[in-house]
């Protein structure tokens, strides 16, 4: 959903102005590629610092998860390999040959 400019403040009335119309222009669509939202300029340092902090945030989340990934992979597979050694030990053993 778009946010309108809720900062937008009217002009004062001016004596020399037209007068204002009749009826009231239509609405924008609040998903129109025109309606206005409100967007407050930053310098490039600023936007650029912001996106680097972002990227070293979704980075450092990135690692953790991977991190946390492997270590239950590991897990997994010593879990599985217990298992199968266990369940190897169970079956019967085939009679070598004589």
């Amino acid at each position: 959903m778009g946010i309108r400019m809720l900062n937008r403040r009217t002009a004062k009335a001016q004596a020399h102005a037209d007068p204002a119309p009749a009826e009231p222009s239509t609405p924008v669509p609040v998903f129109a590629a025109d309606a206005s939202t409100a967007r407050i300029p930053t310098d490039l340092a600023t936007t650029l610092h912001r996106r680097a902090k972002t990227l070293r945030r979704t980075a450092t989340a990135l690692h953790r998860t991977a991190t946390a990934l492997r270590r239950t992979a590991k897990t997994l597979q010593r879990t599985a390999a217990h298992l199968a050694g266990l369940l190897t030990d169970r079956l019967p053993r085939r009679p070598g040959p004589r």
